[in-house]
């Protein structure tokens, strides 16, 4: 039986993507590991013969078959139920681990007496150039609990902790799966921290810049931490009525405008075009109120 466990859940990665993920967990320091992965797109049969060929060569791999989609939640659940180690670590399919990311987290949980912990990030884009460090996050359970009032300060990706954390479940909160979790872990006590070493490359695509359900997501966001703030844990159908309420298509509109907007004038900041950055910035809150609060809460988050 393997100290740890990986988890992953794949759907439509492209298979060079997808492969670089997997080697990456295959590839690491630490090697007493079993590696589930989720093939959550039945017709995906690229995905499949490169899954079958690499359990094939390496009995560390279990695969899994969802006869359907069922998302990522419950995708994660099964793989959970499915494992045997007493760590469960996180990974997506089209992101890429440090060679000694488990070694590295595994030693931080257990020398800090941590029940859950991410780490920093590096985030690329989709061909896998560099753009920006999430490493102004805290560390410490103290932190990190007053944190969550504003923002999720643990990034899903690079999540490692003991298995029976994860199985309290992910709950199919929509586009907040992750954030819900920690609320619900940080109100029964769970210790979680922030190991500060950039152990994952988060890739993210042109797509989750601009998509359409931005907007929807911070109203769970603002909904989950509401309830949070009130020691409180979020029911799913009265969640679900108060961004109905809330929610307006123009506003969708200017809030993925808005987010486009500034991610555009956080990449001139990096390529020191200083003027069309400004430029960029200054429209945001014109554009979108909304997007701004967002913007404040993240700075709460790191205050």
């Amino acid at each position: 039986m393997a100290d740890v466990s990986v988890i992953m859940s794949a759907y439509k990665e492209p298979a060079d993507v997808f492969l670089e993920a997997v080697e990456s967990i295959l590839g690491q320091s630490y090697s007493d590991l079993e590696f589930i992965i989720v093939l959550d797109c039945p017709d995906n049969n690229e995905l499949r013969v490169q899954i079958n060929r690499i359990a094939s060569s390496d009995k560390r791999v279990i695969p899994i078959w969802n006869e359907e989609n069922i998302g990522l939640a419950e995708s994660l659940n099964r793989a959970v139920k499915l494992s045997t180690g007493s760590y469960i670590c996180r990974m997506d399919a089209d992101d890429i681990a440090a060679s000694n990311r488990i070694e590295t987290q595994l030693g931080y949980i257990e020398q800090n007496n941590f029940d859950l912990i991410g780490s920093y990030l590096e985030v690329i884009d989709q061909n896998g150039k560099p753009q920006y460090n999430v490493n102004n996050i805290p560390t410490n359970n103290d932190r990190i609990i007053k944190a969550m009032r504003w923002n999720n300060c643990m990034p899903h990706p690079s999540w490692f902790g003991k298995k029976e954390v994860f199985e309290r479940g992910y709950r199919h909160m929509p586009l907040c799966e992750d954030y819900d979790f920690l609320l619900r872990a940080a109100l029964d006590g769970v210790r979680m921290g922030n190991c500060p070493k950039t152990l994952v490359k988060y890739r993210m695509s042109k797509d989750s810049v601009s998509r359409s359900n931005l907007f929807r997501q911070f109203l769970y966001q603002c909904y989950l931490s509401s309830c949070y703030s009130q020691h409180s844990v979020a029911k799913i159908d009265e969640a679900n009525d108060w961004v109905i309420a809330h929610y307006g298509e123009n506003k969708a509109v200017a809030y993925s405008r808005a987010n486009v907007l500034f991610n555009e004038g956080l990449n001139r900041i990096r390529e020191r075009q200083f003027g069309s950055a400004a430029w960029n910035l200054v429209q945001v809150p014109f554009t979108s109120p909304q997007y701004m609060k967002k913007v404040l809460r993240l700075v709460m988050s790191a205050a």
